[in-house]
């Protein structure tokens, strides 16, 4: 099931920009929603609806009817760094993207992928976590959230679904605030950074990769819920590492292992065989790949 005209909501955000490039590049009508005035976006290639989807005034039905996409890529949500984990604006939009998905089938909508997340999972089980055999049992609000949004999805008759949990995606147009330019920028600019938990074993995966990986997922026919993630894992130290050598900064570079286990476990990464079982997919950028791309991009725009 190929949807030829696609809604990505969330489509001028850290996954979403890149998305509807994925997704023009493999010939979809893209459609987007935003609360700012279209022409003052200046973006060329996606045909823009304004609206608030959090707006109670906003007709969900109305605006499906009129947008008419047979596919729809949800990506939507409160994502303040430092903040969604325990937000009650979760809730919000936990209730709100359920009666999205739900107006959306009822204006004839197919096939619709949503974000979900790795926080999904028991965080108190060690990974590599698999969707058939990691218990899900989210410890934050974010997560429970996410959960019950998937829960009530999967009721919706006719609709096909795919359910994507995401794993630690990075790449330009990160934050400051978040890991890989938050080690960056500290010891580009000289001072020193100390990395708690250098034992965490993450997989990290390219915003660019995560966005090809989604659009491929659309276009399938897999429903359900699958791991999205890289298969390359490493841990937080030898990321840190990775940095400050490309900067030649190993010096101010200070590792930090408090005492417990932390709310995370030591190994989050997730397993990608049902992914790779169900797409002709692969990452194109490595750790090396990426830190290089941070350096450079850094040093391009004027960074130290």
């Amino acid at each position: 099931m190929t949807p030829s005209r696609v809604l990505v909501t969330g489509a001028r955000g850290f996954i979403g920009k890149r998305l509807v490039e994925a997704l023009l590049r493999r010939g979809y009508e893209v459609h987007g929603i935003t609360s700012s005035p279209p022409a003052a976006i200046g973006e060329t290639g996606i045909h823009w609806h304004e609206a608030d989807l959090l707006d109670p005034v906003v007709s969900l039905p109305r605006l499906m009817e009129g947008i008419g996409a047979r596919g729809l890529v949800h990506l939507a949500w409160y994502v303040a760094h430092g903040k969604y984990w325990e937000a009650p604006e979760n809730y919000a939009w936990q209730d709100r993207s359920l009666e999205l998905l739900r107006a959306f089938r009822q204006a004839g909508g197919e096939r619709a992928l949503c974000a979900g997340t790795c926080a999904e999972y028991d965080y108190g089980v060690e990974g590599p976590y698999r969707e058939d055999r990691t218990p899900v049992n989210p410890r934050t609000i974010y997560g429970a959230c996410k959960d019950r949004l998937h829960r009530g999805a999967r009721e919706i008759p006719g609709l096909s679904l795919c359910w994507a949990r995401l794993f630690h995606l990075y790449g330009p147009g990160e934050l400051p605030t978040r890991l890989w330019p938050k080690i960056h920028g500290a010891l580009a600019s000289g001072q020193g950074f100390t990395l708690q938990w250098p034992n965490r074993r993450r997989a990290f995966l390219h915003v660019a990769d995560a966005a090809e990986a989604l659009s491929g997922l659309l276009g399938s026919a897999f429903q359900g819920a699958v791991n999205v993630g890289s298969p390359e894992t490493t841990t937080l130290g030898d990321l840190a590492l990775a940095i400050a050598r490309r900067l030649g900064r190993e010096g101010l570079l200070r590792f930090e292992e408090p005492e417990g286990r932390g709310s995370e476990p030591l190994d989050l990464t997730p397993d990608l065989s049902l992914l790779f079982s169900n797409l002709a997919w692969k990452p194109r950028y490595s750790t090396t790949l990426g830190v290089e791309e941070l350096v450079r991009t850094s040093l391009d725009s004027g960074g130290a």
